[in-house]
């Protein structure tokens, strides 16, 4: 098992992340490079897709923990493994 990042480490690419036209994914209004999804295969778009709404499904995520009373597990782990603690 890798360790937990440092909190220094866990910072991602500020949001919000766009698709490009050639599937790289990038923050704006900075243009940083987040990643390349290759658009080769047949899920290739759906993957970027996905991949640009990962800051706004985080927070919402943590925003639906905040407001409610049900303890949510799997948004517990999805939190803990996109900050890099699982």
């Amino acid at each position: 098992m890798t360790p937990a990042p440092s909190p220094e480490q866990n910072k991602h690419t500020p949001a919000p992340w766009v698709v490009g036209r050639a599937g790289e994914v990038y923050s704006k209004p900075r243009y940083e490079s987040v990643c390349i999804v290759l658009q080769t295969v047949p899920q290739g778009a759906a993957n970027a897709a996905l991949i640009s709404a990962a800051p706004e499904l985080l927070e919402a995520l943590k925003l639906l923990l905040e407001a409610g009373d049900h303890e949510w597990p799997a948004a517990r782990a999805a939190i803990a493994k996109a900050e890099g603690r699982q």
